[in-house]
C-alpha cells in the first residue's frame, strides 16, 4: 500500500466514530491516572515543600495565632488544585481534536514538537528560544482545538450560526485578525522570559500578570474594533453581503450573527490567553521566594519567607477593602456639623460679604466644601499629635483568623517630595498594643501586617496614627518625639484595610470573565459603526468610544476639578458644554469603568460575583442598545446600490 493510502486510510479511521469513542477514553483515562499519580506524589511530605513545612509545626506552635494564620496560607497553597487545572485544559484541547476529527493528526504533531523542542530545551545555550517555541505551539495547538471546536458548536442550521461561522472562518483568513493573534501568541510566549531573576518572587509575579493579563486585553480589544468592523464594511464595500442578504437573512439575525463571531474569537483567545497565564502564574508560585532556601522553606527561624507573606497574603489572594470609618459629625444632618455650618455663614456674612450663601445653591456648596474641609483636618494630623481611626465589619477576619493588611499613604502639604522621609508610628488594636514604627515617604503607600487579634468581639478595628515616635524620659514619662516638622494627612482611598476572603483562582476566573464582556461590547460597538460607516471612519469612531470608555473614570471628576463656574460664581458657557459632556460620557460608560478586573488580579483584591453581576447588567443594557441601532441601521441601508463610498 502506498503511502497516500495509508495516509488516507488513517484519516477515514480518525474520523469514524468509533475510533472517537475509543481515543477518548483512552485519552481521559491517561490523564486521569497521570493526574492522580502527580497528586499522590506531591502530597506526600518527601515531594511537597508544602507539607514538609507544616509537618514541623508542633501543636505548640500553633497555639501562635501568627502561626495559625501562616499555616493556612501554607495549606492553601497546595499545588494539586493548579494540576488539576492543568490535567483539564490539556484534556480539553485533546479532545477537541479528536472530536475534530484529527485525532491521529494531534499525535503525530505532538510526536514531531516534542522532536524538534525537546534538544532545544535540553542544552543551556538554546533552552530560551525552546521555552518560548513550546509555548507558541502549546498556544497555538489549544487555538486552534477550541476555535475548530466552537465552530462545531455553531453547527445548528440557523442563519445566526451560518454567519457567526463565516466570521470565525474569516478571522484566521483575514491578514489584519492574523497579525494580532500571531502578536498575542508570540508575546504571552515571550513575556516569561523578560522577568528579572533577581526581583522579589512577589514583583515579579505582579508583573506578569500586570503586563499579562493587561496586554492581552488591549490586544484583544483593538482585535475586536478592529475585525469587529471590518467584518460587516468591508463586506459591504465588497458586495459580499449581497450573497448574506438574499437568503434570506433578516436584519437582526446579520447583526447577532456577527456579534456571536466576534465575541466568540474574543472568547476563545482570551481563555487561551488566560489559561497560559494562569499556569505561569502557579509555575513562578513553586519557585523560591527571597529569604528561602526551597520553595516555602524560609532561612533561619519562621514558616514563611516575608516576600512569600507577602505574596500569599497580598497578590494571590481575594482580598476584601474597608475603608476607614469617619465620627459621626462628619454628616450633614449631624446637630454638631448643623451648628458648625451656620456660625460659619453668620461669620462670613459679617466679615465678607452680608448676602454670603443666601441663596440655595450657595448655601449647598458651601456646605459640602465646609465638610470636605473638616474631614480634611480630622485626616491631618499635627507633629507630635496623634488621631484614632476605625474601620468596621471585620467579624469575618477575626473568625477566619487571618492576617489583615493596613495600607496607608501620607500626604505633606506643598512638600510631597519623595526623597523627604518621615517617622511615622501605628498602634494597631484596643489593648496591649505593639507600635510599629517606619519612615514611610510622602506619596508612597506603605504596607502593614495586622495581626486579627486586634479586632474587637463586634469586628472594629482601632488604628491609632502618630505623627512622630512614642519615646520615655528618664523618670519614666512617656512622650512622643516630633522628628517630622510637617503635618502628615491619611487620605481616605490611600488608608485601608484588607483582609482574604476568598481562593485567588477564582478570583482570576472572574476577572477573565468581565473582561471577555468588556470585549463583548465592544464588539457590538465595532459592528454597529460598521453598519453605516466606511472602514477607516468606522474605526476611528470605534476606537473614540472605546477611549472614552476607558477614561470615562477620569471623566467623572471632571465637576470636582473643572466645574461650570469660574472663580466669581459666575457661570462659564465653554465650561458648562466641557463639563457637561464628560459627566455624560462618565453617566453613559460607568459600569465599563468601575469594572476593572487587571487592577483587582494584580492587587489581590476581590471581585464578587454581586458586583461583577451588576457591572455585567450595565454593559448588558449597553450592548443590547447599539444592537437595537445595529439592527435599525442595517434595516434603513439600501444594500442594492451601496458601493462602500
Amino acid at each position: 500500500m502506498r503511502l497516500a493510502d495509508r495516509i488516507r486510510a488513517a484519516d477515514r479511521a480518525q474520523k469514524s466514530r468509533t475510533f472517537k469513542l475509543i481515543a477518548s477514553a483512552v485519552v481521559a483515562l491517561l490523564v486521569l491516572a497521570a493526574f492522580a499519580t502527580y497528586a499522590i506524589a506531591i502530597t506526600s511530605s518527601s515531594n511537597d515543600p508544602v507539607t514538609a513545612v507544616l509537618g514541623e509545626l508542633t501543636a505548640e506552635d500553633l497555639e501562635s495565632e501568627n502561626v495559625r494564620a501562616v499555616a493556612d496560607i501554607l495549606r492553601s497553597s497546595t499545588p494539586v488544585a493548579t494540576g488539576a487545572v492543568a490535567a483539564g485544559v490539556l484534556l480539553l484541547v485533546i479532545l477537541a481534536w479528536v472530536w475534530l476529527g484529527l485525532g491521529l493528526t494531534f499525535l503525530v504533531l505532538a510526536l514531531a514538537s516534542t522532536l524538534v523542542v525537546g534538544p532545544l530545551v535540553y542544552f543551556d545555550a538554546t533552552r530560551g528560544f525552546g521555552l518560548i517555541l513550546a509555548g507558541i505551539l502549546a498556544l497555538t495547538t489549544s487555538f486552534v482545538a477550541l476555535l475548530e471546536g466552537l465552530r462545531m458548536i455553531l453547527g445548528f442550521s440557523s442563519p445566526v450560526c451560518a454567519v457567526a461561522r463565516n466570521v470565525l472562518a474569516e478571522g484566521v483568513r483575514m491578514k489584519l485578525s492574523v497579525v494580532f493573534i500571531v502578536m498575542l501568541i508570540v508575546g504571552l510566549a515571550a513575556l516569561p522570559g523578560l522577568l528579572d531573576g533577581e526581583q522579589f518572587l512577589r514583583y515579579r509575579i505582579q508583573s506578569f500578570m500586570q503586563f499579562g493579563i493587561g496586554g492581552v486585553f488591549w490586544l484583544l480589544a483593538i482585535l475586536t474594533v478592529f475585525f469587529g468592523v471590518a467584518t460587516v464594511a468591508r463586506e459591504q464595500r465588497d458586495k459580499i453581503i449581497w450573497q448574506t442578504m438574499t437568503k434570506p437573512v433578516a436584519a437582526w439575525q446579520y447583526v447577532l450573527g456577527k456579534w456571536v463571531g466576534v465575541s466568540g474569537l474574543a472568547a476563545v483567545l482570551m481563555l487561551v490567553s488566560s489559561a497560559g497565564i494562569f499556569l505561569f502564574v502557579n509555575h513562578l508560585r513553586s519557585l523560591p521566594a527571597d529569604g528561602e532556601l526551597a520553595p516555602y522553606q524560609a532561612v533561619g527561624s519562621g514558616a514563611v519567607s516575608n516576600d512569600r507573606l507577602i505574596l500569599e497574603t497580598r497578590v494571590l489572594a481575594a482580598r476584601r477593602v474597608v475603608n476607614s470609618r469617619l465620627p459621626t459629625p462628619f454628616d450633614y444632618e449631624h446637630p454638631d456639623f448643623q451648628t458648625r455650618l451656620e456660625n460659619e455663614i453668620l461669620e462670613r456674612r459679617r466679615t465678607q460679604n452680608e448676602r454670603f450663601a443666601t441663596t440655595e445653591a450657595e448655601y449647598l456648596e458651601f456646605r459640602e466644601e465646609l465638610l470636605k474641609e473638616l474631614i480634611a483636618r480630622y485626616r491631618s494630623i499635627e507633629p507630635g499629635e496623634n488621631e484614632a481611626f476605625f474601620f468596621d465589619g471585620l467579624q469575618q477576619a477575626k473568625a477566619d483568623n487571618r492576617p489583615l493588611t493596613l495600607s496607608m499613604r501620607i500626604d505633606v502639604r506643598g512638600n510631597n517630595a519623595p526623597d523627604v522621609f518621615y517617622r511615622v508610628t501605628v498602634l494597631p488594636g484596643w489593648q496591649d498594643r505593639v507600635a510599629i514604627q517606619r519612615q514611610m515617604g510622602a506619596g508612597v503607600i506603605q504596607n502593614f501586617t495586622i495581626s486579627p487579634s486586634a479586632i474587637d468581639d463586634e469586628g472594629v478595628l482601632r488604628i491609632e496614627v502618630i505623627n512622630g515616635q512614642p519615646r520615655f524620659g528618664p523618670q519614666g514619662q512617656g512622650f512622643i518625639a516630633t522628628f517630622n516638622q510637617n503635618a502628615i494627612g491619611l487620605p481616605d482611598e490611600a488608608f485601608v484595610v484588607a483582609y482574604d476572603v476568598g481562593d485567588w483562582r477564582l478570583n482570576f476566573m472572574r476577572g477573565v470573565f468581565a473582561l471577555w464582556v468588556k470585549l463583548s461590547m465592544l464588539a457590538m460597538i465595532a459592528i454597529f459603526a460598521g453598519t453605516f460607516l466606511s472602514f477607516p471612519v468606522a474605526s476611528l469612531v470605534a476606537f473614540g468610544v472605546l477611549f472614552v470608555a476607558e477614561l470615562s473614570g477620569f471623566l467623572g471628576k471632571a465637576e470636582d476639578y473643572y466645574g461650570y463656574n469660574d472663580y466669581e460664581g459666575n457661570l462659564q458657557l465653554y465650561k458648562f458644554i466641557g463639563t457637561s459632556s464628560a459627566m455624560l460620557m462618565h453617566w453613559l460608560f460607568r459600569g465599563y469603568s468601575e469594572l476593572k478586573p487587571t487592577e483587582n488580579i494584580v492587587q489581590g483584591l476581590m471581585l464578587p460575583w454581586l458586583a461583577i453581576a451588576r457591572q455585567v447588567a450595565l454593559l448588558g443594557v449597553a450592548t443590547v442598545v447599539f444592537y437595537a441601532l445595529a439592527v435599525f441601521s442595517m434595516r434603513r441601508r439600501e444594500l442594492a446600490i451601496y458601493s462602500g463610498q
